[in-house]
C-alpha cells in the first residue's frame, strides 16, 4: 500500500539527492545491486542475534531501493530489465533477512519462533510470486496489506527496538492474508473479464 502513496512525493522530496547521483554517473542497476550489498551485512546481524544493527543496516538497503526506482523515473532510464533485476535483487534481500532470522532463533533453541520465521518466510516469497502469476491472466495484481515496504519497515522497526519476535508474528500472518487477498481478487477480476467478454459475443 505504501509503494503506490509515496513513490512519486518521495520523487519530489529527493531530487537534489537524485540530481547529485545522476552527476555522479551512477546508474539505477548499481543502487540496486549496492541494496544486496548491503543486506549481507544485516542478514549476518540478524543472524547473531544483534536487531539493532541488523535493522539499521536494513533501513539503509532499503534505502538504496527506494532511490533506485526514484533514479529510474526522474531520469527516464526505467527499463523492462531494470524492473526485473530489482524484483530478483528483492527477493534476494527479502529472503535473506529471514533466513539470517531463521538461523538464530534455531540455532538458540528458540522452536516456536522459528516456525513463525519460516512461516513469514514462506508468506514473502508467495506474495511475488502469486501477483507473477495473476498477472498472466489480469492486467495487474498490486493489491494486500504487506507488500515490500510495509515488510522491509516491520522487520527493521523489529529488531531496532527489541521487538523481533512480535514482529515476526504479525508478518507471518499479514504475509499469507496479502496472498489471500491476492488469490480473491485475481478470481473476481478473472470472472468479471469473462462476463464482459460474454456480453460482449
Amino acid at each position: 500500500m505504501l509503494s503506490h502513496n509515496l513513490d512519486h512525493r518521495l520523487d519530489r522530496l529527493l531530487s537534489g539527492l537524485l540530481s547529485h547521483i545522476h552527476r555522479l554517473g551512477i546508474s539505477p542497476n548499481f543502487l540496486t545491486i549496492t541494496s544486496v550489498v548491503v543486506a549481507i551485512p544485516a542478514t549476518i546481524f540478524f543472524g547473531l542475534g544483534q536487531g539493532l544493527w541488523g535493522g539499521l543496516m536494513l533501513l539503509v538497503s532499503g534505502l538504496f531501493d527506494i532511490l533506485d526506482g526514484a533514479l529510474a523515473r526522474t531520469q527516464g532510464k526505467v527499463t523492462r530489465f531494470g524492473g526485473f533485476l530489482d524484483s530478483v535483487i528483492d527477493r534476494y534481500v527479502d529472503l535473506g533477512i529471514l533466513a539470517g532470522i531463521s538461523y538464530y532463533y534455531g540455532s538458540s533453541g528458540q522452536k516456536t519462533l522459528l516456525l513463525w520465521t519460516l512461516m513469514a518466510m514462506s508468506g514473502t516469497a508467495l506474495i511475488p510470486y502469486v501477483r507473477a502469476r495473476a498477472e498472466l491472466i489480469i492486467p495487474r495484481c498490486s493489491i494486500g496489506i504487506a507488500e515490500r515496504p510495509e515488510r522491509i519497515i516491520m522487520l527493521a522497526a523489529g529488531g531496532i527496538f527489541n521487538l523481533l519476535p512480535y514482529a515476526i508474528f504479525v508478518l507471518a500472518l499479514i504475509t499469507h492474508v496479502t496472498t489471500l487477498q491476492r488469490i480473491i481478487f485475481t478470481r473476481k477480476q478473472e470472472k468479471e473479464d469473462r462476463s464482459q467478454k460474454s456480453e460482449e459475443a
